[in-house]
Protein backbone atom coordinates (compact mmCIF):
# COMPACT_ATOMS: atom_id res chain seq x y z
CA UNK A 1 0.00 0.00 0.00
CA UNK A 2 0.96 3.93 -0.76
CA UNK A 3 2.10 5.33 2.15
CA UNK A 4 0.32 8.70 1.00
CA UNK A 5 -2.88 5.65 1.52
CA UNK A 6 -2.12 5.21 4.92
CA UNK A 7 -3.49 6.43 8.37
CA UNK A 8 -0.92 8.11 10.45
CA UNK A 9 -0.63 4.94 12.38
CA UNK A 10 0.35 2.79 9.74
CA UNK A 11 2.84 5.55 8.17
CA UNK A 12 4.39 5.85 12.21
CA UNK A 13 4.45 1.72 11.75
CA UNK A 14 5.90 1.62 8.97
CA UNK A 15 8.57 4.24 10.21
CA UNK A 16 9.14 2.39 12.85
CA UNK A 17 9.82 -0.83 11.02
CA UNK A 18 12.32 1.05 8.98
CA UNK A 19 13.72 2.23 11.93
CA UNK A 20 14.18 -1.13 13.87
CA UNK A 21 15.54 -2.70 10.17
CA UNK A 22 18.73 -0.28 10.58
CA UNK A 23 19.23 -0.16 14.19
CA UNK A 24 17.76 -3.28 16.03
CA UNK A 25 18.53 -2.43 19.14
CA UNK A 26 16.41 0.49 19.51
CA UNK A 27 15.08 0.61 22.97
CA UNK A 28 11.57 1.94 23.27
CA UNK A 29 12.41 4.78 25.71
CA UNK A 30 14.24 6.77 22.37
CA UNK A 31 11.02 7.09 20.99
CA UNK A 32 9.55 8.59 24.08
CA UNK A 33 12.29 10.71 24.61
CA UNK A 34 12.09 11.69 21.18
CA UNK A 35 8.76 13.26 21.59
CA UNK A 36 10.27 15.47 23.77
CA UNK A 37 12.95 16.57 21.23
CA UNK A 38 10.47 17.04 18.51
CA UNK A 39 8.32 19.16 20.59
CA UNK A 40 11.32 21.40 21.70
CA UNK A 41 11.71 21.87 17.98
CA UNK A 42 8.13 23.24 17.68
CA UNK A 43 9.27 25.69 20.37
CA UNK A 44 11.97 27.05 18.72
CA UNK A 45 10.92 26.90 14.96
CA UNK A 46 7.62 28.86 16.98
CA UNK A 47 9.96 31.83 17.85
CA UNK A 48 11.54 31.79 15.12
CA UNK A 49 8.74 32.18 13.14
CA UNK A 50 7.14 34.81 15.72
CA UNK A 51 10.52 36.93 15.52
CA UNK A 52 11.57 36.23 18.81
CA UNK A 53 14.65 34.36 18.13
CA UNK A 54 17.90 35.73 16.41
CA UNK A 55 16.77 33.86 13.51
CA UNK A 56 13.94 33.93 11.23
CA UNK A 57 11.61 31.25 10.32
CA UNK A 58 9.19 30.24 8.10
CA UNK A 59 5.30 28.83 8.99
CA UNK A 60 5.98 26.19 6.70
CA UNK A 61 9.01 25.12 8.82
CA UNK A 62 6.88 25.41 12.20
CA UNK A 63 4.51 23.19 10.23
CA UNK A 64 7.10 20.55 10.00
CA UNK A 65 7.89 20.72 13.19
CA UNK A 66 4.59 19.75 14.29
CA UNK A 67 4.25 16.84 12.03
CA UNK A 68 7.70 15.94 13.25
CA UNK A 69 5.99 15.86 16.92
CA UNK A 70 3.00 14.26 15.74
CA UNK A 71 4.51 11.30 13.73
CA UNK A 72 6.92 11.02 16.76
CA UNK A 73 3.78 10.97 19.57
CA UNK A 74 2.68 7.77 16.85
CA UNK A 75 5.73 5.76 16.81
CA UNK A 76 6.61 6.15 20.38
CA UNK A 77 2.53 4.55 20.69
CA UNK A 78 3.19 1.94 18.15
CA UNK A 79 6.22 1.07 19.90
CA UNK A 80 4.01 0.84 23.08
CA UNK A 81 0.99 -0.99 22.01
CA UNK A 82 -1.08 1.96 22.39
CA UNK A 83 -4.00 2.99 19.99
CA UNK A 84 -3.08 6.44 20.01
CA UNK A 85 -6.11 7.08 17.80
CA UNK A 86 -8.22 5.63 20.46
CA UNK A 87 -6.81 7.46 22.98
CA UNK A 88 -7.39 10.73 20.76
CA UNK A 89 -10.93 10.18 20.06
CA UNK A 90 -11.68 9.41 23.62
CA UNK A 91 -9.97 12.98 24.95
CA UNK A 92 -12.01 14.41 22.20
CA UNK A 93 -14.81 13.01 24.05
CA UNK A 94 -13.58 14.38 27.64
CA UNK A 95 -12.84 17.59 25.86
CA UNK A 96 -16.13 18.47 24.18
CA UNK A 97 -18.41 17.27 27.02
CA UNK A 98 -17.04 18.70 30.04
CA UNK A 99 -18.49 21.94 31.28
CA UNK A 100 -16.34 24.99 30.69
CA UNK A 101 -15.90 28.42 32.89
CA UNK A 102 -17.42 31.51 31.51
CA UNK A 103 -15.00 34.03 32.32
CA UNK A 104 -13.22 34.63 35.60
Amino acid sequence: MSLFKMTTAGRARFIVSQIYASFPDQPEWRFITGVAEEAGEVVGAYNRFTGTSRRTGTEDELAKELADTVFTAYMAADVLGIDLQKALDEKYTILTTRGWKQGR
